[in-house]
Order: C-alpha cells, then structure tokens, then sequence
C-alpha cells in the first residue's frame, strides 16, 4: 500500500504497525478509522506500507508513527547523470539571476 497524502488515516496504522488484528476465516482484519467512520479492512501477510512524504510533512506525523516505521530519504538528483546534474545546476543558477534585483532575491510573494 503507498500513501501520499492520507494524513487523514495516518494515526489509523497503530493498529495494523501494531499488529492488532482480529481473525475470522483464517484471514486477518484490522479496524481503520477515518474520524467517526470505521471500517474492517483485510490485511494479507505481504502487506507492506510505505508513506510518501516531504520532510516538512513528515515533521508532523505523530511521534509514535515516525518510531514504527523505517525512514528513507530519496532525492530525484540521486538518479541524475552528471550531465544532467549540471544541466540541473545551470537552470538554479539562471532562475536565481532572474528573480534577483540590485543584489536581493525575489520571494514567492514578489512573483
């Protein structure tokens, strides 16, 4: 399962990180909650999840999901030829002479 965004149902993992699921039929459920909704939700034994994040977003998950989860930190730049980084850092640099006037960076609000 890949999340980008449910911030919503984050908090509603606990229960499958913690695994506290229940079984009926020789298969494995685990109760989800988004705010007063409920829902059992069918849990395989190769289930993985994975959230995808900025590390902005990821400041405020709660303390206690970040410590069940292994983190990664992956950078498109880390793909990028050197040919292709260099393109990258030429574009930087010309973006940051067009947007500076008389020595000052725009910001976002000046665009």
């Amino acid at each position: 399962i890949i999340l980008v965004d449910m911030e919503l149902i984050y908090e509603s993992l606990y229960d499958v990180l913690n695994q506290y699921y229940k079984t009926y039929l020789g298969n494995k459920y685990v109760e989800i909650g988004l705010q007063s909704h409920r829902v059992f939700c069918r849990v395989n034994d190769y289930c993985k999840i994975i959230i995808i994040a900025t590390p902005e977003q990821a400041e405020k998950f709660p303390i206690p999901l970040l410590n069940r989860m292994e983190k990664h930190m992956y950078s498109v730049r880390e793909n990028l030829t050197e040919k292709e980084r260099y393109v990258v850092e030429a574009l930087e640099e010309w973006v940051k002479k067009l947007t500076t006037y008389e020595g000052k960076e725009a910001t976002e609000h000046d665009i």
